[in-house]
């Protein structure tokens, strides 16, 4: 079965496991998507590494409950987890979510005013996504699904 890439905004999201393609054509600036996202980037910081643009395959992993994100990454494999920034590449792609959980993307590198290390997520609001950051100190149930890099 062909895997769906994004080529074309609106495809549909892939079942999880099954490998598909993103592109960055550019790098999306780190502290923009907190600034996007509704927060006020004053206080924030960015500890994370630039993000090569390109094409790259990825494929979406559920890894059960996790007490934090430490806990995620471990399961996903340190080596697999992209940079977050791929989260606006995704929601480029699938504009729209499918009701099957939200989407983590486990980089730690933002921090926010006193609130240690966060993560950019997606999660559903109706038919679009919502974008956030979230505390990466805190549990995720198995509902969650995760975007890993593929080799």
């Amino acid at each position: 079965m062909p895997s769906p890439i994004t080529h074309g905004k609106g495809l549909k999201i892939p079942a999880d496991g099954v490998e598909f393609e993103l592109t960055l054509t550019t790098a999306p600036d780190a502290m923009q998507m907190v600034k996007g996202d509704g927060y006020d980037p004053a206080n924030w910081k960015y500890n994370g590494k630039g993000v090569v643009v390109g094409t790259r395959r990825f494929k979406l992993v559920r890894t059960g409950y996790c007490a934090n994100l430490n806990e995620v990454r471990q399961k996903l494999g340190e080596d697999n987890i992209p940079e977050g920034q791929w989260r606006e590449a995704f929601k480029q792609a699938y504009p729209q979510n499918d009701g099957n959980g939200p989407i983590g993307f486990a980089d730690p590198s933002w921090v926010g005013p006193g609130r240690g290390a966060l993560f950019p997520v997606l999660d559903e609001d109706g038919g679009a996504w919502f974008s956030l950051f979230l505390w990466a100190d805190r549990g995720r149930s198995g509902y969650w699904r995760w975007l890993v890099a593929c080799k």
